[in-house]
């Protein structure tokens, strides 16, 4: 019987712990999306940025998902910090990691920071309330912020 109470809730360090896990692969992704959005690769990054994002369990003993704030600060927040400092360098790895896209020009620091921190926020709200984000709310989700921060030139 306690092995199968453990499969249904995890310590709330082990969710913070799966959050810290993929978030610099997911900022990856969701820069790679922002900043070449019209190659033919934008649906395979919006499919891994969905298999990316982690299905929340309870936490054991408070029988509910870890609180907004708390996924935001763990899944965002540290690399937001030193987001303007770091961008170019990331994109500069990026585009070595990847030499087949178009060289960026203009970071356009203010509508990419805009694109991720809104995106975070509605994703963040999404595990703390309901513990899953489903793919169709995802991908209206990256349309609608891109539709809303357009990438200047």
């Amino acid at each position: 019987m306690i092995k199968l109470i453990m499969e249904f809730a995890n310590s709330r360090k082990e969710e913070i712990q799966k959050l810290r896990n993929i978030s610099d692969i997911l900022e990856q992704h969701l820069l790679c999306i922002y900043y070449w959005r019209d190659t033919d690769y934008l649906n395979h990054w919006e499919g891994e940025v969905f298999g990316f994002i982690p299905k929340m369990r309870k936490v054991k003993g408070l029988n509910k998902y870890l609180s907004e704030p708390l996924i935001y600060e763990n899944l965002f927040t540290d690399w937001y910090q030193t987001f303007h400092n770091d961008l170019r360098v990331d994109i500069q790895k990026l585009m070595l990691k990847e030499p087949n896209l178009p060289k960026i020009k203009n970071l356009d620091e203010y509508n990419v920071g805009n694109f991720l921190e809104d995106f975070y926020k509605v994703i963040c709200h999404e595990l703390a309330t309901k513990g899953v984000v489903e793919n169709g709310f995802l991908y209206k989700l990256i349309d609608n912020l891109l539709k809303k921060y357009p990438y200047t030139l």
